[in-house]
């Protein structure tokens, strides 16, 4: 191990071995270190630049193993690890196919093209379609092996060098490192980090860095025009800026709120957050869970549902499961491909809601059109003017506005007051409870008709916004408790 009292601006260091740094790293320092671990205790300042290399050799005198192929111990010999990035394997085995493990157990199976896997260890030959290693077990093709004689299998986790800051990162700083690399500071403005066979660990991000992991990604919070990747995990951070880009395999998880015009996709894991801002991108296969989603915004996800508070104006949300919200503002477009819809309060103006399974809604603005391809709609307040429902089972509603449309083509509709010029259809029975004008259109193709009570309407519609009499509260009760 190397110690030195600091790098002053623009000083060159190249090493082979564990360097510590006791104070700070100057303006346009470089430092180089091969197959050992760099420690600052100090500040690294703008322009620098450091290297982490960890050569072949290291990784087999340390036995970690990559996802590339790597040589055992000179022999000549190659084993490919799966997605394994952390595998201490003992200089005892020679394997001439892939490898994967986990805890004290390994899966050895042949070669792309190839029948039979040959695994050697401690000059011992082991050959067959699948080989596996559970402790001092030897199991070919299910079958247990004469276990090796020189004792257990030796599978487990391995240090990985790193690169350790103690203090801050400034403006402008390049860190490319073969390890972890931890800062416990800030990082400052367009920096760029690269640890593509570690992970990333930071308190705040400023504008413009670009970050690039294998590993996870842990930060506080991030400023704007920021990118962070990981090919193999995730992003936790304590909350993003705008027009930042996230692009992970697994989870990604904001504590905080996530600002406008900001990208995110996982291409395995989904989103948690808190409020998602204006013309944010999501993009994720797992679920989503966030509080409020901002305008002009688009969710998607491949496999699961979304659950959210308050969608705003003009958003759009494709997913697979379910959709559970409180409010969606106009415009907005809400899709479930195999799942249902709930919003528990008010949907508003020119909305589209589409749903495979149940659809249940608060209230319904104008020129809004919900529609169920093999389950039921209910709408437990008022319905605007010009709605469009269509579901195949039963449609309950409660007051329909003017020139609106209901079908249910497999069951029966339940509607309580009539706006003018609305037309119900169903296959089954046609139920309205209350106001019902002379120029509704009721069509039941196997059912019955029935008005249980008809009156004209006086004024233009239904949502006159006139207080109603303790009588018709009386009455809304009543048919509340019977719609119910």
């Amino acid at each position: 191990m190397k110690i030195i009292p600091k790098v002053d601006q623009g000083e060159k260091i190249n090493y082979k071995g564990d360097l510590t740094i006791e104070s700070d790293v100057g303006e346009d320092a470089e430092i180089v270190v091969e197959d050992g671990t760099i420690k600052i205790n100090g500040n690294v300042h703008s322009n620098a630049k450091i290297t982490l290399k960890i050569s072949e050799e290291k990784r087999a005198s340390m036995n970690v193993a990559t996802n590339q192929a790597f040589s055992m111990a000179g022999l000549g010999n190659f084993i490919s690890i799966g997605s394994c990035s952390k595998v201490t394997i003992g200089k005892r085995i020679i394997c001439d196919g892939s490898m994967s493990s986990r805890g004290n157990s390994a899966v050895y199976l042949p070669s792309r093209g190839r029948e039979i896997v040959t695994l050697t260890i401690n000059d011992k030959k082991y050959q067959g379609k699948k080989i596996e290693t559970v402790g001092d077990n030897v199991f070919v093709d299910g079958v247990p092996a004469v276990a090796p004689a020189h004792g257990p299998l030796v599978i487990e986790s391995g240090p990985m060098p790193k690169i350790s800051i103690v203090g801050a990162v400034m403006n402008r700083v390049f860190i490319n490192s073969d390890g972890d690399v931890e800062v416990q500071g800030n990082i400052g403005q367009d920096c760029l980090m690269q640890c593509l066979n570690g992970e990333f660990t930071a308190k705040h991000i400023g504008s413009n860095t670009v970050i690039k992991t294998r590993n996870a990604i842990n930060v506080g919070e991030v400023g704007n025009f920021c990118q962070f990747s990981s090919t193999h995990y995730g992003l936790n951070a304590d909350s993003l800026g705008d027009n930042v880009k996230v692009d992970v395999r697994d989870a990604i998880v904001i504590n905080g709120d996530v600002g406008n015009y900001t990208q995110l996709q996982s291409q395995q894991y989904g989103l948690q957050a808190r409020n998602l801002g204006q013309s944010v991108n999501v993009t994720v296969r797992d679920a989503i869970k966030v509080r409020n989603i901002g305008a002009n915004s688009i969710i998607n996800s491949a496999q699961y549902g979304l659950h959210a508070q308050d969608i705003q104006e003009n958003v759009y949300v494709t997913v697979r499961d379910a959709v559970s919200v409180n409010s969606v503002g106009n415009d907005s477009h809400i899709t479930s491909a195999q799942y249902g819809i709930e919003v528990s309060e008010r949907v508003g103006n020119d909305v589209e809601l589409t749903g495979r399974d149940q659809l249940t809604v608060g209230s319904v603005g104008d020129n809004s059109k919900l529609t169920s391809n093999t389950s039921t709609i209910k709408v437990i307040d008022q319905c605007g003017k010009h709605v469009v429902i269509k579901g195949r089972d039963s449609v309950k509603v409660k007051d329909v506005g003017d020139n609106s449309s209901i079908t249910s083509t497999n069951d029966e509709v339940n509607a309580r007051n009539l706006g003018q010029n609305v037309s119900i259809s169903a296959r089954d029975d046609v139920v309205v409870n209350g106001i019902c004008p002379d120029n509704a259109r009721l069509t039941s193709a196997h059912g019955k008709v029935r008005k249980t009570s008809q009156a004209a309407l006086k004024g233009n519609s239904i949502f006159s916004g006139k207080p109603e009499s303790t009588k018709a509260k009386q009455e809304t009760h009543w048919s509340d408790l019977r719609y119910n």
